[in-house]
């Protein structure tokens, strides 16, 4: 009966009412015995609906069982649905006009509709015209009854849109990873789908039972429960157009992950009450990456605070020192005020031409190594080694800068290179440099042997300078593969004669110590490397 407005109601009546009215008058004789409808005005009520309206009688056997009925009358919508004339029509018996001499399915219906005086709406499939119809029926006593016909195609092709729609949008909201909830006015939970059943471990059939508490799956332990019942009221009445929290909830495996929930106000248009839209979203390992990154920030700013090695953040696009440690201040002498905000044309005696392509370089990751000379503030230069990297924050790149001075080492290099004294002098003066610098100093032949050793190297090893001469690597314990790459550059500096560096771990009484090293290549008068000098320092 839903389909039915109250004033096509009251216009059927007036249609039964005028029917009734002239149903006993005469009619023309026909062939089965019965008269033909006069036309009067009846047919002009008829005519005031797009509806089809047929009034009929029903037809019986000898023992009373319905069989048949006749089609007494029928109105012009009715022949221009089915796209007949009122004279091939009335008179006609139903099962023929609509069935092809089968027996109707809706006959024992339409009993029931004169016997128990109802009405009642139903789908009626016209076999014969391939159509399907809603058809409302009623009785107009002494066997007669009225049907009205309305096209159902569109109707069912709407429902089957709606269902299909539903499908579709059940499917949807089942195949996503976000947890979606529908509360109602009263917090009962209307809706629940797959991916809160998979992530609280809650069935939607749970769920949907009317005494699920969904506070109790929202804030499993209690805290802040009822701040959060405060703002999930406030959202639901209006006051705060969304709001968005984590909680932490049980997994079916009784693991806690963190839900990041973001609530909206729902309306119910049809009841005309106001709910809640719930969206969660596991952001368990996103919340645990976001906590590491933190821990890992800390531990660079620590680092970055406390080593020995002079470092500091540059912007490279305009050479502004934005940050420095405790170290960088020391070596250049400057106050951390005066630091940050100078730009290291200040300091770097490089053309600003040259400074800002190799700032570039850095920062496009082609260059991390350069050599160049830094002024400190009272005017003293020094030559440093800069390792300088690129580094994003905050959606800018800057340079993170490690300075290593190298002044004693280059005087040394430069020394050792400009000596041409015979060898008994230099052995002198190169055991005087070993036993001396504050670095680890080493002087290999070209089967690898220490020739000399400088104490602090020596010391390295709990051994004297004399103990390690003529042994290598391997007489300490030292693992092949930590000496490899040395030793590689070893042969390539007595082959080719040019500088190599490197970097080395090696074991120490208070562990393992990270080591960079710088091979140097000593030449005999002939021109042919004879040993090969190595400094090495400990990497801050």
């Amino acid at each position: 009966m839903g389909n039915w407005n109250d004033d096509l109601l009251k216009e059927i009546e007036a249609i039964a009412s005028e029917a009734e009215k002239h149903s006993d008058e005469t009619r023309p004789e026909r062939e089965d015995g019965m008269a033909d409808a006069p036309q009067d005005s009846k047919d002009i009520v008829y005519s005031s609906t797009v509806n089809g309206v047929a009034v009929c009688r029903m037809l019986f056997d000898s023992l009373r069982v319905p069989e048949d009925f006749l089609l007494e009358s029928v109105n012009p919508a009715f022949c221009t649905i089915f796209g007949v004339s009122s004279e091939r029509v009335v008179g006609k018996k139903g099962n023929k006009f609509f069935a092809g001499r089968k027996k109707l399915p809706a006959l024992d219906l339409l009993y029931r509709v004169l016997r128990e005086k109802e009405t009642v709406s139903f789908l009626f499939f016209a076999e014969k015209f391939g159509r399907l119809f809603d058809i409302l029926a009623f009785s107009l006593g002494s066997n007669k009854f009225c049907m009205v016909f309305s096209d159902a195609a569109a109707r069912v092709a709407a429902e089957r849109e709606r269902r299909e729609h539903e499908h579709f949008t059940e499917k949807v909201f089942g195949s996503v990873d976000t947890w979606i909830t529908l509360l109602d006015e009263r917090g009962r939970t209307v809706f629940w789908n797959a991916a809160a059943e998979r992530l609280s471990g809650i069935s939607a059939e749970e769920a949907l039972s009317g005494d699920f508490d969904f506070l109790n799956v929202f804030c499993p332990g209690g805290h802040h429960r009822e701040n959060f019942a405060q703002k999930m009221d406030a959202c639901r009445r209006g006051e705060i157009p969304e709001v968005r929290m984590d909680t932490c909830v049980n997994s079916p495996d009784g693991s806690p992950r963190c839900v990041e929930w973001t609530l909206r106000r729902w309306d119910f248009e049809d009841v005309g009450d106001t709910g809640l839209l719930l969206l969660g979203r596991d952001v368990t390992e996103a919340r645990r990456m976001e906590e590491d990154f933190r821990e890992s920030e800390s531990r660079y700013a620590a680092a970055f605070r406390e080593s020995q090695a002079p470092m500091f953040i540059v912007d490279p696009d305009s050479g502004t020192v934005c940050d420095c440690n405790d170290a960088a201040l020391d070596f250049y002498g400057y106050t951390r005020e005066e630091m940050t905000g100078l730009k290291n044309t200040e300091f770097n005696t490089a053309p600003p031409q040259e400074l800002f392509r190799k700032m570039q370089d850095a920062k496009a990751g082609r260059m991390n190594r350069f050599l160049s000379s830094h002024r400190l503030k009272n005017g003293e230069i020094r030559n440093v080694e800069v390792y300088s990297s690129p580094m994003l924050y905050n959606g800018t790149t800057y340079l993170y800068s490690i300075i290593h001075d190298i002044t004693e080492k280059q005087r040394l290099e430069e020394e050792l290179q400009s000596l041409s004294l015979d060898c008994a002098l230099q052995a002198k003066i190169l055991r005087s440099i070993l036993e001396n610098s504050s670095d680890y100093l080493y002087v290999f032949d070209r089967e690898g042997n220490f020739r000399f050793v400088g104490k602090k190297g020596a010391d390295l090893f709990k051994r004297t300078p004399e103990e390690m001469a003529g042994l290598s690597w391997k007489h300490f314990g030292i693992p092949e593969e930590r000496v490899a790459p040395l030793n590689e550059h070893l042969k390539q500096v007595f082959s080719t004669g040019k500088i190599k560096n490197g970097m080395i771990v090696l074991p120490a009484p208070r562990g393992d110590t990270p080591l960079e090293y710088s091979l140097n290549p000593t030449f005999g008068e002939d021109g042919v490397v004879e040993t090969v000098f190595c400094s090495m320092r400990a990497v801050p």
